[in-house]
């Protein structure tokens, strides 16, 4: 499910916009890659093609002035 989807990225800390986005194009495609195949491994699939370090939930860092 999409639930599934975000969950598994916000505990890899990864955007929940970019989860969507996967869970979508995955969905559409009736769960289906670009070449075609069958995705039988959903979380190995969103490691493979969409946890990049720009999908990743920016920190952002604390200065402290003393």
């Amino acid at each position: 499910t999409i639930d599934e989807v975000i969950l598994y990225f916000k505990e890899n800390g990864y955007k929940d916009e970019v989860a969507r986005k996967a869970f979508n194009f995955y969905n559409t495609a009736d769960w289906q890659d670009t070449q075609g195949r069958q995705v039988k491994n959903w979380k190995q699939k969103m490691i493979g093609v969409w946890f990049k370090d720009e999908n990743k939930i920016s920190q952002q860092v604390k200065i402290r002035v003393k």
